[in-house]
């Protein structure tokens, strides 16, 4: 990858690799994504046969919700991460997951910032939690609160899952963003939502998850959600 103009400019393999990638997802999303997300990344329209820029999809953010996107820093900090939400800012990866992991990597790329989280971004009601994320990590200057928020967003925005149509549909950016993950989320644990229990939980995010949240429904989430965060 080089940068060309101020813009990242990426080579034919990595756009044909984007491509397959992204045509995987989207077959995948059709049975296990729940509405809301489908109905948001039908908005923000990612490219399918080439790696999507940074600023077009920032731009389109922009106009449906008030996010932008920012190519994140080596040195942008866990903190600085989840604090720029309440500016509707997302630091977004600009690398490609290994090629020869196109399923699953334990590390964000712009397959996971971009399919996962920027395609739900479209969607208002997901954009104001992000910023309720990121106006609470604002406040504390607690290293231990601080990990409870990032905590609840991993077990909502990065895994949930959600009750839909008789079904379980996934929500959670890390989920959407894997092959892998959604092909397993069915045989794993399914926990009833309850932030009590969230917060007490810690992050694993170096495998598919072994159990998940599941909410009856996004009013559920937004409410529960918001109500804890109004207390960091």
């Amino acid at each position: 990858m080089s940068i060309e103009g101020g813009h990242d400019a990426y080579s034919v393999a990595q756009d044909q690799f984007w491509g397959s990638v992204h045509s995987k997802l989207a077959d995948l999303h059709e049975k296990y994504a729940c509405e809301r997300y489908n109905s948001a990344a039908s908005l923000v329209d990612l490219p399918n046969t080439r790696v999507p820029r940074l600023n077009e999809v920032s731009n389109t953010l922009t106009r449906l919700t008030g996010f932008e996107l920012t190519a994140a820093e080596a040195a942008t900090s866990g903190r600085d991460f989840f604090c720029a939400f309440a500016d509707g800012i997302f630091h977004a990866s600009t690398g490609l997951r290994p090629a020869d992991s196109p399923d699953y990597t334990s590390e964000p790329d712009l397959v996971h910032d971009l399919i996962g989280h920027a395609a739900i971004l479209g969607d208002p009601l997901i954009a104001q939690l992000y910023r309720s994320f990121g106006k609470a990590a604002s406040r504390t200057e607690s290293d231990t609160e601080f990990t409870r928020i990032a905590s609840l967003f991993w077990f909502t925005m990065e895994t949930g899952l959600i009750i839909e149509n008789g079904g379980v549909r996934a929500y959670g950016a890390a989920v959407l963003s894997s092959a892998t993950e959604m092909r397993s989320f069915d045989n794993a644990e399914h926990r009833t939502f309850d932030v009590a229990d969230i917060l007490s939980q810690q992050i694993n995010d170096k495998t598919c998850q072994s159990f998940y949240y599941v909410a009856e429904s996004f009013e559920h989430i937004e409410t529960e959600v918001r109500s804890c965060l109004d207390r960091f």
